[in-house]
Formats: structure tokens, sequence, C-alpha cells
């Protein structure tokens, strides 16, 4: 299960174009369970990347939440 930090996280690295200011914990947190990927663009230069599993993990949560309203 994720922290709220880590889900707040999740949705930075999915919504901005360049994420900056990225907790490093909780980005760690999200690599290792592989919701999201450091890609390197030059040497020392990196981006987040949200992974597909982080897009299916968004979207199961975006899912839950639009089937409680419909109830």
């Amino acid at each position: 299960m994720l922290t709220p930090h880590e889900l707040a996280t999740l949705m930075l690295i999915k919504d901005a174009i360049n994420p900056v200011d990225l907790d490093p914990a909780d980005f760690n947190a999200l690599v290792e369970c592989q919701l999201a990927r450091r890609e390197q663009l030059s040497p020392g230069c990196h981006r987040a990347l949200i992974t597909i599993e982080g897009h299916v993990f968004l979207k199961s949560i975006q899912r839950q939440r639009m089937g409680g309203f419909l109830r």
C-alpha cells in the first residue's frame, strides 16, 4: 500500500511535464513497486516517468472512486 505522499508523487509524475522537487524517498518507493522509473536523458540528467503498472494503478483508483459515486 502506498502512503499519501507516495500517491501524490505518482500523480505528480503522471501529470507534470517535468516534475521537480520530488521527495527521493517517495520516488524510490515508487520505483521499488515498479510504478515509476528513472530515465537517463544525458550523463547526470534524469527524468521521472510513470510505468504502465503505475498507469494501471491510478486507473484502478479512479474506477473505485467513480464506482462509489455511482452507487
